[in-house]
């Protein structure tokens, strides 16, 4: 049975507790997997770059930190296999992701509907994208945190600045794995302007909805996938999942 999304972990932990660190890679893809990536790459999107990706390989908590360990792989793998159904997350090259819950000073979630044909006409989380892969002085890649992701994803994604949040107020309440097959950081991040100030600056949405955190519109989304009178509008795996941590992190407030 194919499993469609599933948390894999809940927590609370602030930037200080979160480390990640590149290991050798687990994924070894079968000769029908090597021959379906070769054939469809070959009919990719003009602007699809087989760039380096972070794949998710687990974590091991010691006390209250969290580490994080992945392996570098590329995205053409990703934007194949992510389309074949298989039985768990481990047989995909399953990349690291952040995704944000932009929190504002008015207690509204910033929520936005996705254009484009990578899950176009779909509502995320605004501030979401891959783990990137940083040059080293060595010449190789280390792993970007988090954090760090959803702090440069919400300025690329939004007209919010660097002044208008700290990072070390974030925080990461856990992992989840939904059928777009990434597995993602999802991140609170409180910021300290009003929801009426913030816009949309890159191209990836087409509208920004900002849902109040005690609206009947989470709801709807947590029990029907959707908001109301938004039925052809459907919430991604990630953000309902994302949203079932942050009420389960304010019931224990």
């Amino acid at each position: 049975m194919r499993v469609e999304r599933v948390i894999l972990l809940r927590g609370l932990w602030n930037p200080s507790e979160i480390d990640i660190e590149s290991v050798p890679g687990t994924l070894q893809p079968t000769l029908e997997q090597k021959t379906l990536v070769e054939a469809e790459w070959l009919r990719k999107p003009f602007d699809a770059q087989d760039l380096p990706l972070w794949r998710y390989e687990g974590y091991n908590l010691i006390q209250n930190r969290l580490k994080l360990r992945v392996s570098l792989c590329t995205y053409r793998w990703h934007f194949v296999l992510r389309h074949q159904t298989y039985q768990t997350h481990d047989e995909y090259p399953n990349p690291l992701s952040a995704t944000t819950l932009i929190h504002t000073q008015d207690d509204k979630i910033i929520l936005g509907i996705r254009k484009g044909s990578d899950q176009g006409n779909t509502l995320h989380a605004v501030g979401g994208g891959f783990i990137d892969p940083l040059p080293s002085p060595e010449g190789t890649y280390i792993p970007e945190n988090p954090v760090d992701t959803s702090a440069r994803e919400i300025t690329e994604e939004t007209t919010l600045k660097s002044d208008n949040f700290t990072k070390g107020d974030f925080t990461m309440l856990g992992l989840v794995w939904g059928s777009n097959h990434d597995t993602t950081c999802v991140i609170h991040a409180p910021v300290n302007v009003e929801a009426s100030e913030i816009e949309i600056e890159a191209p990836e949405h087409s509208e920004l909805l900002k849902v109040d955190i005690e609206s009947s519109a989470i709801r709807e989304v947590l029990s029907k996938g959707h908001i109301d009178g938004r039925e052809d509008t459907p919430a991604t795996d990630h953000l309902i999942l994302a949203l079932e941590l942050l009420i389960a992190k304010r019931r224990n407030d």
